[in-house]
């Protein structure tokens, strides 16, 4: 191996160790180099940051040698040492490894793959805002433990939405990440942005539909209103997927530095498949008059006031009778018609409203006969 990989195993491990490791991990960086998830502008504008390869290597879980599975005993090195003594961590390791063999064996070999990509860019993502053997930790967290236990967790979560089976389709679940650094006072202790994004891939079906549908819900690591100090996060949630339709709302937050509170943010996205995909209008649910509004709005009132939330202004009431009629807030599921709402919606930050459900009961009167979503 030769070029920045090769000059960064050495610089910052062990030399003696730096051939076994050259055999061993060639393999995984080149793969991870020529990746196209990691092969993108902003992935090649983020600073290096000199870490422990041996912190790959035990990261690397595809490799049930470093899964928590080799012997106790004998380790002598930081990351056996590190997993060793740390029974949580441990666990957490064998945890990972034998969810991802396991989520992966749902998929087809083209979402097996995109997994494995996803993968080597998260390994990346660890080693680089998990660093073992620096002086101090990272301001962020107070150990390497600590914060490898928190990623731990965070992919295994990530982990348990590949291989989702909704209606009659298998989602696969795309993760991208990225880290940069920042300096912090005086840069003596590394800080880093942090930006997250994981998008929904129907792995079971290629009708032109399907494949329209995986092409609109792919997302890529943007530019953070943050600039390089703040994290960003975007996520989803299929509510609900049938034949004729899909549901999602997708989850937004972003933090940044120094700010007293970060900002979250919902957006939801109902897609007609069939005959072709088409965004989904009222007119799906409600027919062509507008005689459903002012119905809706008072059903959406009465179960906002069930749950206590009352407006401090008129103005408030108002903008929330009209949120509640966009169908770009509606998500569908098996209970009913939900919508969620943003900061600052209804008044002030700590005056926003929590979800609120109408259920497929209350609507029925006003549904019509050819509706297309689940009731």
């Amino acid at each position: 191996m030769s070029g920045p990989a090769s000059a960064l195993f050495s610089s910052a491990c062990y030399r003696p160790f730096e051939r076994w490791l050259n055999r061993r991990f060639a393999r995984l960086i080149e793969d991870s180099r020529q990746s196209d998830i990691l092969n993108t502008p902003i992935m090649r504008k983020i600073t290096p940051i000199p870490i422990c390869a041996t912190l790959l290597c035990f990261l690397a879980i595809h490799s049930p040698a470093f899964a928590a599975s080799f012997d106790c005993a004998k380790a002598s090195k930081p990351h056996e040492k590190l997993i060793c003594d740390d029974p949580v961590l441990s666990d957490l390791d064998s945890q990972l490894w034998h969810m991802y063999q396991e989520r992966r064996s749902l998929l087809s070999a083209h979402g097996a793959e995109l997994l494995k990509k996803s993968e080597q860019n998260w390994l990346r993502f660890a080693a680089t805002i998990c660093p073992v053997n620096l002086g101090r930790p990272s301001s962020k967290w107070s150990s390497p433990q600590i914060c490898l236990q928190t990623q731990y967790r965070d992919r295994l979560s990530q982990l348990s939405m590949v291989g989702q089976k909704q209606g009659p389709f298998v989602f696969n679940h795309i993760d991208l990440f990225v880290a940069g650094t920042r300096a912090v006072d005086n840069g003596a202790t590394p800080d880093f942005s942090t930006q997250h994004v994981g998008y929904p891939q129907i792995d079971n079906f290629d009708t032109p539909a399907v494949v329209a549908w995986n092409k609109q819900a792919e997302r890529k690591i943007s530019v953070s209103d943050c600039g390089d100090d703040g994290d960003d996060s975007t996520d989803y949630e299929i509510s609900y997927a049938t034949d004729r339709m899909i549901s999602i709302r997708w989850d937004y937050y972003t933090y940044c530095h120094g700010t007293p509170h970060g900002f979250g943010g919902t957006q939801t996205q109902n897609l007609v498949l069939e005959p072709s995909l088409r965004k989904f209008v009222p007119a799906d649910l409600f027919g062509t008059t507008d005689g459903w509004i002012p119905k809706l709005q008072s059903l959406f009132w009465d179960a906002l006031s069930a749950q206590g939330w009352k407006p401090g202004k008129e103005e408030d009431k108002t903008e929330i009778l009209k949120i509640v009629i966009s169908v770009d807030r509606w998500v569908f599921t098996e209970k009913g018609m939900t919508v969620s709402f943003n900061a600052y919606e209804g008044g002030c930050f700590a005056c926003t409203p929590q979800p609120v459900t109408v259920s497929w009961e209350d609507l029925k009167p006003m549904i019509s006969e050819s509706f297309i979503p689940p009731h």
